[in-house]
């Protein structure tokens, strides 16, 4: 697991690859190893997303490009940028919520306090 974002996300695995950098950035791409991925998760605006997917695909054109995507009207410019699989960021928030308001575990509780 590789990741390049501008500083170290919070509770990111100690063997994980951080690169401080932007994802747009093919030295930072090549940093994080880029040109052995299988997959490239892109969670950035429209605009910096779609260079980062063509960044990718021109350091490693075979690696599974999957894209977070905000808006359903810019689902057509990732596509055309390369992605191979669009995950809706507003759907999966509702999601993420709704099993967090189920959850009744004591952990959950703690965190909410």
């Amino acid at each position: 697991l590789s990741v390049v974002c501008a500083q170290r996300p919070e509770g990111l695995p100690a063997e994980a690859l951080f690169v401080e950098g932007r994802p747009t950035d093919p030295e930072s791409l090549r940093r994080a190893r880029i040109e052995r991925a299988q997959s490239v998760l892109i969670a950035l605006p429209v605009g910096d997303a779609c260079v980062a997917l063509a960044e990718v695909k021109r350091l490693n054109a075979k690696a599974r490009r999957v894209v977070s995507v905000r808006e359903p009207a810019d689902a057509v410019a990732l596509r055309k940028a390369g992605a191979h699989l669009l995950i809706d960021a507003v759907e999966e928030a509702g999601r993420e919520l709704v099993r967090r308001m189920l959850d009744q575990s004591p952990e959950t509780a703690r965190a909410e306090e």
